[in-house]
């Protein structure tokens, strides 16, 4: 595996989450998220990240004790607003997808507060956490005046959008966001809300198909992660699924999107192709299976690259 001495700036665009997570078993445990996992996967990797999202008052105080050791982490892009943040709870079933509830939300950015940054970045990384971060008349002022490759996760745009419980919905104008994007993410049941199939599990046919949608609208890739399957990549050239080659032991996939995405992104910034980057992506999200919470993801990274660096 090899380790290039590029580094950049990455612009991340999203929402500081305050997460209680709570598993079959019963356990539970709180602590922030959203696009801190991205952040934390960055900055062990070495690379500046600037930080632009708005984050509540109540929680800010807490999650700012966490983040300030992260070499690279610039945080004058975050704005304190009123409030408690964004509030989430995640269950994970025995089976199944996960089931999320949203019981607060800060405002959506607006350009004003984003412009200022988007000149200094060498990529940038959007997430859709809440659904409510950026409306799109904002978005497509990004999508013009960024001058570096985007990397797009749909994530929360195909919820419901209400607090309470959320469910996935089709998302028919998902053309007109992805337009002039570089990269799209999605999970297996997100893909299936850009088909117009919410409750259906695709086939290997069905991705191929949101592939070729995909690809004609520009991007350069498309990732769509499978769980314990791994992720589905696409180019122009091929589609093919990058499967883990052993299994770990796993504590909290909360995130683990998260830290691919990152790891990816990192990769593709320093040259590598779409698939090797997914490869490494992929190694990265699986060994953050192993521990739960962004400041336990931030440490396992920085040890790990430390450690491989070192063979």
């Amino acid at each position: 595996m090899s380790f290039s001495e590029k580094k950049g700036r990455f612009g991340l665009i999203g929402t500081i989450t305050w997460d209680t997570v709570e598993l079959a078993s019963g356990k539970k445990w709180q602590g922030p998220g959203g696009i801190l996992y991205q952040a934390a996967t960055l900055c062990a990797l070495g690379f500046e990240v600037s930080l632009i999202c708005q984050v509540g008052e109540e929680i800010w105080p807490k999650i700012r004790t966490i983040i300030k050791s992260w070499p690279g982490l610039i945080t004058e892009g975050i704005k304190v607003v009123p409030g408690l943040g964004n509030q989430v709870y995640l269950y994970y079933p025995k089976k199944g997808e996960r089931k999320e509830k949203l019981k607060w939300a800060v405002p959506p950015l607006r350009f004003h507060q984003i412009f200022p940054v988007l000149k200094s970045l060498d990529f940038l990384l959007v997430v859709f956490n809440s659904g409510f971060d950026l409306d799109f008349y904002t978005w497509r002022q990004i999508i013009k005046a960024a001058c570096c490759p985007i990397w797009l996760d749909i994530h929360s745009l195909v919820l419901s959008s209400n607090f309470g419980d959320r469910k996935y919905e089709s998302l028919e104008t998902w053309p007109a966001w992805v337009d002039g994007v570089n990269y799209l993410q999605a999970n297996e049941r997100e893909a299936a809300c850009l088909l117009g199939r919410p409750n259906k599990q695709l086939s290997s046919k069905e991705l191929d198909l949101l592939a070729q949608k995909s690809l004609a609208l520009g991007l350069e890739a498309l990732f769509v992660t499978l769980g314990k399957k791994g992720v589905f990549v696409a180019t122009a050239d091929r589609g093919k699924n990058l499967e883990l080659s052993e299994k770990r032991q796993v504590v909290d996939t909360t995130g683990c999107g998260d830290c691919l995405a990152a790891a990816t992104a990192a990769k593709l910034y320093q040259g590598e192709s779409p698939l090797e980057a997914g490869r490494f992506g992929l190694f990265l999200a699986s060994q953050a299976a192993r521990v739960k919470g962004v400041a336990s993801t931030y440490r396992l990274i920085d040890r790990l690259i430390d450690n491989l660096k070192k063979k």
